[in-house]
């Protein structure tokens, strides 16, 4: 087992806390909202306005509770989510340098809330830049007691270069037992990879997803060989620890987390490559990366070619309203600006994917009791839920929003004013002429 050295401070660094905040930013009501047809189900789905882009959400497993956090800030927002309304309640400030190092803030990477018997934890994984390093990271894990009013770190990684590290790293998964973390390594050709390895800058955390226990706080690291992690989720159901990450060009992953194991990156992929000069490196180089292959390292449960820019991965709770999905696997997109519903047999592979089309780029994705809440790109907070409304449409589905089937009448009016008064002028002209 390798341990690490944990970051403390020497004291519990107090939660700055503002319970106040201004009238216009306390409550959100639905911008829009339509009905969404799926396999065995209908979906509601409200739109809200969150103002904040590339935000990070973690959710209570009853769906009333909500943190969202923008990437590039050190501000976590609560929420209260209750019938069709969205209120913030509370800021809660992380540090902006890291304890005993000479390092500012540069990006929250993932928030994560953990439901326990004696008390309720939030985890955060922070980017810090070290300045006595330029062009360097070092990523850290805070757990943040509300009732105690109390925020730690927990673990840090190493030194890594920035060049290694992607947006999406420090994605976090729990159980009872243990904290995992992934982190990344964007290494895009050996060439790179042996440039970061031989750095002066340590990098053993490159690629490799930890297990950090809750009670010693003892690391280890549990698998290798990842690329870009976009998302972590402990299946209570199956005991596995599944992992979404990006390929490049193509090949995006969908792991089942075995200790010991290398999963390829950066030696195979089943992506492709992005030049012509990576394609031939591929065909005439022996240590280059092989491209379509998956050969000697560690098989990805699923494979998305095209790339559909997976992100999060969730997990359908113990549902009343989502019974005909129990037990599956939901996945969120970027590219794609979807949710994927993944039914898994008794032996742990995909039976099928299906696609439900949101239409806008997931950053993050949470699953509730009878709720999932997705975060987009562009600053939305979008809620899904099931609707008994029986709908008449065909299948596969089709998007019904009201907004858009009167803009799509006013279209077609205009059209055939268009038509009568084109019909008008010809008439009028013959008659002249």
């Amino acid at each position: 087992m390798r341990y690490f050295v944990i970051l403390f401070f020497s004291f519990c660094s107090e939660l700055s806390l503002a319970d106040s905040l201004s009238e216009d930013l306390t409550q959100s009501r639905p911008l829009k909202e339509w009905i969404l047809e799926t396999n065995f189900i209908n979906l509601n789905i409200q739109e809200f306005e969150y103002s904040q882009a590339s935000t990070l959400i973690a959710a209570d497993r009853n769906g009333e509770i909500l943190y969202a956090a923008n990437r590039f800030s050190n501000t976590i927002t609560k929420l209260v989510y209750s019938g069709n309304l969205l209120k913030k309640v509370k800021q809660i400030q992380i540090p902006s340098k890291n304890s005993g190092s000479e390092s500012e803030i540069t990006q929250i990477y993932d928030l994560h809330y953990s439901e326990g018997r004696d008390n309720n934890l939030l985890y955060i994984s922070v980017g810090f830049t070290d300045l006595n390093y330029p062009n360097t990271k070092i990523i850290t894990l805070y757990e943040i007691n509300e009732d105690l009013n109390t925020i730690k770190p927990i673990f840090s990684t190493d030194l890594c270069s920035l060049h290694s590290i992607a947006v999406s790293d420090g994605r976090i998964a729990t159980n009872k037992d243990y904290i995992y973390m992934a982190m990344g390594n964007c290494a895009e050709s050996l060439e790179d990879f042996k440039l970061i390895k031989t750095a002066r800058i340590l990098n053993r955390d490159l690629g490799q997803i930890v297990r950090i226990e809750k009670k010693s706080k003892d690391v280890k690291n549990i698998s290798i060989g990842h690329r870009r992690p976009q998302g972590l989720l402990w299946d209570y159901y199956r005991n596995k620890l599944w992992e979404t990450e990006q390929g490049p060009r193509g090949g995006d992953e969908l792991n089942d987390i075995k200790e010991g194991k290398n999963y390829g990156w950066p030696f195979v992929t089943l992506g492709r490559w992005y030049d012509m000069k990576e394609k031939k490196s591929s065909l005439n180089n022996s240590n280059a990366i092989k491209y379509n292959n998956h050969q000697n390292y560690e098989m990805p449960t699923f494979s998305w070619t095209p790339s559909i820019g997976v992100s999060q991965i969730t997990l359908v709770k113990n549902s009343s309203n989502f019974s005909e999905w129990d037990k599956d696997i939901i996945v969120s997109s970027l590219k794609d600006s979807s949710i994927h519903r993944l039914k898994i047999s008794p032996l742990g592979n995909v039976i099928y994917d299906e696609r439900i089309f949101i239409g806008k780029r997931i950053r993050d994705l949470e699953s509730a009791s009878d709720v999932f809440f997705i975060s987009t790109d562009d600053g939305k907070i979008i809620t899904v839920k099931r609707s008994f409304t029986i709908s008449e449409n065909p299948f596969p589905p089709l998007k019904i929003d009201t907004k858009q089937i009167e803009l799509e009448k006013s279209k077609e009016k205009i059209k055939r004013l268009k038509k009568h008064l084109n019909n008008f002028y010809n008439k009028v002209t013959n008659f002249f002429i």
